[in-house]
């Protein structure tokens, strides 16, 4: 639930963005639920961002492969890494481990939006998103 807030940076603007046909379809998914939940807070809805996914995706693969911990350790490199690509004035993070879920998308969704800093990431000043679904041993 990391959050960084840097307003030295001024967030560029981004034509529509669409979603990258790399991502799978539960990341397709939690993207979707996460923007029907900001669009029903009034929200505008987050745009794809591949070079946030392409981080969120190492540190998943760290995750699962046993690198690192399931944790936001290393959230601030990522943040330099993306910051090198885009300007923001703000970056947050969520994640979830859903294992023997059926709708394991829809779970961490609804975990998020039950806890408050998860929640706080999800309806913040953003609007740049990436999702990555990776399976672990």
């Amino acid at each position: 639930m990391p959050e960084i807030q840097n307003s030295r940076q001024t967030p560029i603007s981004r034509p529509n963005v669409a979603v990258s046909p790399n991502i799978n379809q539960l990341e397709k998914s939690v993207f979707a639920q996460i923007n029907q939940y900001r669009q029903s807070k009034k929200l505008p809805p987050l745009q794809w961002d591949n070079t946030i996914a392409q981080q969120s995706r190492i540190h998943a693969q760290q995750m699962a492969n046993g690198q690192t911990t399931f944790s936001h350790d290393g959230f601030k490199e990522r943040v330099q890494v993306i910051s090198q690509k885009i300007s923001y004035r703000g970056a947050a993070e969520n994640i979830a481990s859903n294992m023997g879920y059926s709708n394991p998308g829809e779970q961490a969704v609804v975990g998020w939006i039950n806890s408050s800093g998860h929640h706080k990431n999800m309806v913040g000043n953003y609007n740049l998103s990436g999702i990555v679904r990776l399976v672990g041993h």
